[in-house]
């Protein structure tokens, strides 16, 4: 446990501004929330911690947390890689270290493509109604095409300031249809999806979060994980499916 808390402090102090070298030139690197507001309670959301930077991620398990292929990619491997759940300002708090940690075996690291992966903790994650819990994950896309998405993270929340998120901040996007996104991104295949605001997006510092359609009275699901999206953070926002990668995740979890 010391181990960890030396680490978060480390993350704490330097992976903000790790993230933010690596994003300045690069429009493919974690992401978060500009013109967004300050989220109420998401029992599922999890910070993910590494030398790499800060990330996102959906408990969807006792034990299982999905986040993006591109968060785990830490140049000193999993033993620097932890979540972190609950309270986000006492950075030493509900820190789970990582047992497994599992990426999609066809990631491209260039396209994007196949952009999720799955940890899998040591110990299992408490569950409480009001604090941490699990996530379903949707399993028909079609049927949230036309409902409002939201997206949580805590990234930038402004972009020429560099100024990164106290709170879990939220935005509400909507998806767009496959020829209008292509007009902005050069790939886009049916893995994925394209969300789009009105100066509101995902940006900095948020890759592997979720994104969940709000359907009034009705339970939450997990709709897409953060990928990419525009260095300006004020347009298109690409999510990887997850329904397209359900039994690739039930595998995943069995291991």
């Amino acid at each position: 446990m010391k181990f960890l808390e030396i680490a978060l402090l480390t993350f704490a102090a330097a992976g903000v501004q790790i993230a933010t070298s690596l994003n300045e030139d690069r429009e493919t690197e974690s992401r978060s929330i500009v013109n967004g507001y300050d989220s109420p309670t998401r029992p599922f959301f999890v910070k993910v911690l590494s030398l790499g930077g800060v990330c996102g991620g959906s408990i969807i398990g006792a034990r299982h947390v999905l986040t993006a292929a591109h968060c785990l990619q830490s140049p000193l491997g999993k033993r620097m890689i932890v979540i972190q759940i609950g309270d986000f300002s006492k950075p030493s708090k509900f820190v789970y270290s990582i047992g497994e940690a599992i990426v999609h075996e066809a990631y491209d690291k260039v396209t994007k493509i196949n952009d999720i992966a799955l940890i899998k903790t040591y110990a299992p994650i408490p569950q409480s109604p009001h604090h941490y819990g699990i996530i379903n994950l949707c399993t028909e896309s079609s049927r949230f095409k036309h409902y409002p998405i939201a997206v949580s993270g805590m990234g930038l929340v402004n972009v020429t300031e560099k100024k990164y998120a106290k709170n879990l901040q939220e935005v509400v996007l909507q998806e767009v249809g496959t020829a209008k996104c292509r007009r902005k991104s050069d790939w886009f295949p049916s893995q994925q999806i394209c969300l789009m605001g009105d100066e509101k997006d995902s940006c900095s510092g948020d890759s592997g979060g979720p994104a969940y359609p709000l359907m009034h009275g009705r339970p939450y699901c997990l709709y897409g994980v953060v990928s990419y999206g525009s260095s300006l953070c004020n347009g298109y926002g690409i999510y990887t499916r997850v329904s397209a990668y359900a039994e690739w995740i039930r595998r995943a979890m069995l291991i």
